[in-house]
């Protein structure tokens, strides 16, 4: 992509664009965006930093993050009977279940 398409893509002029490319002007927010948009890219990609990995831990259901909100309202003992419970069903599953000790 030229300078005067990119220009052109985002509303801006070929000579505004030349200047970003030298550091002649101080690139805003704003305008970042708009490269980033019109350049596929993300802003950190656009910025040059580097990229965090994701995480491997799956996303949590919605259905069990609303039970573990309702799982901490109950009491200590609650919690504890509850997660003996489901410690004995993974057990069961051929799962690893939270180790006693740590609890």
């Amino acid at each position: 992509m030229t300078q005067l398409q990119l220009a052109e893509a985002i509303g801006s002029s070929r000579d505004l664009i030349a200047n970003y490319e030298k550091d002649r002007v101080r690139i805003y927010d704003e305008m970042i965006a708009r490269l980033a948009l019109a350049l596929h890219v993300s802003t950190d990609k656009l910025l040059g930093l580097k990229s965090i990995p994701e995480s491997h831990t799956p996303a949590i259901n919605p259905n069990l993050a609303r039970r573990f909100k309702s799982i901490q309202a109950l009491s200590p003992f609650q919690q504890k009977s509850l997660l003996l419970t489901i410690d004995n069903f993974l057990k069961g599953a051929g799962l690893p279940a939270e180790d006693k000790a740590s609890n």
